[in-house]
């Protein structure tokens, strides 16, 4: 049978937080884990990931803090988004630019005042920035974006269940864990990627191999610049 247009425009992917996806380097400050940059190549067709690379780039300098915003659902009430921007070498290699984590139950703010668990099967939208960071792209590299449900040891673990995060206070205690499964929505209309610098966008869309290319994004606040 044939895919309807609703699940053309979704792509998902299971997380499971007895195997969760490795820390592979980034601000750790870990002698456990590898720190700095490091290749990510390994994780991509791993499970509990989904990967979105562009074209070649004809060159692209960003500086600043790259905005995420990604519109989900899940089969659970409570998940983890995780990304990792890569720099993708003409050779092959993948390497760690920037990522960061955001808990779905944090979707109106951080207190606990804010706390709310999802709605399984509903559609919800993280918005969060990463890290500010600046790099050159030189011509011929590419943009990667790696998606996943954890980023382990760097962040704790999600238990998945909606229940205390820290059980005992203990802030890697995994009580009844369960395996979610995490739909993206990748229409081009409410994931995307906004990148620091003259008026740069990414939808999630554009990643794919079927169509991955550099949008322009009108931000306001780049008008009389």
């Amino acid at each position: 049978t044939s895919a309807t247009a609703s699940e053309q425009n979704e792509q998902s992917f299971s997380s499971d937080p007895m195997q969760p996806s490795p820390t592979l380097g980034g601000k750790t400050l870990s002698l456990a884990v590898p720190q700095g940059p490091t290749d990510h190549s390994s994780l991509l067709n791993a499970p509990g990931h989904l990967y979105f690379e562009t074209k070649n780039l004809d060159g692209l300098t960003l500086s600043g803090a790259p905005r995420v915003v990604l519109r989900f659902k899940a089969d659970v009430t409570d998940v983890d988004l995780c990304v990792r921007l890569l720099d993708v070498y003409p050779d092959g290699r993948r390497m760690l630019i920037d990522d960061g984590c955001h808990r779905a139950r944090f979707i109106n703010g951080f207190t606990q005042q804010d706390e709310q668990l999802l709605t399984p099967g509903s559609w919800y939208t993280l918005d969060w920035e990463l890290p500010v960071f600046f790099i050159h792209l030189a011509p011929g590299h590419r943009l990667g974006l790696l998606v996943s449900g954890s980023n382990y040891p760097l962040y704790n673990r999600n238990m998945q269940t909606g229940g205390e995060m820290y059980p005992n206070q203990n802030a890697d205690t995994l009580v009844n864990p369960q395996v979610a499964q995490i739909s993206l929505d990748i229409s081009g209309q409410g994931s995307f990627l906004e990148l620091p610098g003259p008026k740069t966008m990414l939808n999630v869309e554009s990643y794919s191999p079927k169509a991955s290319e550099v949008h322009p994004f009108p931000n306001p606040g780049w008008e009389g610049f």
